[in-house]
């Protein structure tokens, strides 16, 4: 019988116990073949089988032929399953072609390493890994085989699955817990490190918007909404992985949930529909993806805006602003609003909105503001802002001098 003899202490990965043995077993089996190849039983023993053959090379720390995508791709899961079950007292054995293959303790420079021997035999199709002596479990609540129950919604992005303790699989095996989150999730093709540990959750959150967004089932859809307005962290998902396919879903599913609200925007134009008293609630950022197909709070202000202001007769100062905006190139409407005393105006709808309240000379200054906005396009609080305000002002006052000069 031959022998190999791997430097490596028993003590090596010491937080791996029964599931890393199970799950590098199992994430092997399933990368040679998927489910339908796959039988497992766990009992006194742990025994797990797959349709296909090893090599003596997989025997080598660190050679592995698995493809891109594969769950494992080290070339070492094997090697430390048997070594962890080793140093637990528990005995592998392999059979799988010609291959038969058992585990053991050695002796190298005073400490125990994991040793391993193999021979030929007669001719098993297939390999069977079994673990004399089981002391772990089943782990059927860390596995997603494609039947298990809790897979609430299925799409080629993933799985959404009910779960009392969310949790985060990758290609059917745990990762992790997913503290504060509504539904649990499977994900394809996750990134991992060897010890399978989370990868930063900002690259999960867009994944899980990749699945919602394929939702075409009402009912599920109104789950979403009510965990994103609960405060669960499934609000976190980025807006821009929110390409919503199926929009009268979502948009039925908010008629059920939140028929005569309409979604924030976590924008300052929330704070104005607030004093408005539109009703309107905050599911974070996968609200703002929604907004685009869903009633928002944009949307809602500019009809209240749009509705007609009485404006009294000797106040010619809207005449004035008009004017002056269209000197300035802006061919939009010019209205008066009743706005928060700390908001000067918006420019919304392609309409310049200025606070009814404010000095005329207040006024003049937030419509030269705006109309930075409504031209040139620049955003608050930037140095192309300012640049745009005396660009206009500028232009205004030189047409000015140009008329009184003729």
């Amino acid at each position: 019988m031959k022998r190999i003899t791997y430097p490596m202490v028993l003590d090596y990965v010491k937080d791996w116990g029964t599931w890393e043995i199970f799950r590098e077993i199992l994430q092997n089996a399933l990368d040679a073949g998927g489910w339908d190849n796959v039988s497992i039983y766990a009992g006194s023993r742990l025994s797990i089988m797959n349709k296909a053959v090893l090599k003596e090379q997989d025997l080598l720390l660190g050679y592995s032929e698995k493809s891109e995508g594969s769950r494992g791709v080290w070339g070492e899961g094997l090697k430390l399953a048997m070594l962890v079950a080793v140093r637990n007292g528990m005995k592998p054995r392999i059979r799988s072609g010609n291959l038969r293959i058992t585990a053991g303790v050695s002796e190298m420079f005073g400490q125990d390493v994991l040793v391993v021997y193999y021979r030929n035999d007669d001719y098993f199709d297939g390999t069977e890994i079994t673990i004399d002596g089981w002391t772990g479990e089943d782990f059927r609540d860390k596995i997603i085989p494609p039947w298990d129950k809790r897979i609430l919604l299925h799409t080629n992005q993933g799985d959404v699955l009910g779960m009392d303790e969310p949790a985060l699989f990758a290609d059917d095996l745990y990762v992790c817990k997913l503290e504060g989150y509504r539904f649990g999730y499977n994900l394809p093709e996750l990134k991992l490190n060897r010890d399978r540990n989370l990868p930063d959750m900002w690259v999960v959150e867009p994944r899980l918007g990749f699945i919602w967004s394929r939702c075409q089932d009402v009912h599920m859809a109104e789950q979403l909404i009510r965990s994103a307005a609960g405060g669960h962290k499934e609000k976190n998902i980025p807006e821009w992985a929110m390409r919503v396919r199926h929009k009268k879903v979502w948009q039925e599913a908010w008629h059920n949930t939140f028929e005569n609200a309409v979604v924030k925007l976590n924008d300052p134009v929330d704070d104005m529909a607030a004093y408005m008293g539109i009703n309107a609630v905050d599911l974070g950022n996968v609200g703002v993806g929604l907004a685009t197909i869903l009633p928002n709070t944009g949307r809602a202000v500019e009809e209240k805006l749009m509705t007609p202001f009485d404006i009294a007769v000797d106040d010619e100062n809207i005449f004035f602003l008009r004017k002056v905006a269209q000197k300035a190139g802006y061919k939009g409407a010019v209205l008066l609003a009743d706005l928060p005393e700390d908001t000067g105006g918006m420019f919304r709808g392609g309409t310049i909105f200025i606070n009814v309240k404010h000095s005329p000379e207040k006024q003049l200054a937030t419509l030269l503001h705006e109309l930075a906005h409504a031209i040139y396009g620049e955003r608050d609080a930037t140095a192309g802002m300012v640049d745009a305000v005396c660009k206009i002002a500028s232009n205004l006052l030189y047409e000015v001098y140009n008329v009184q000069e003729e």
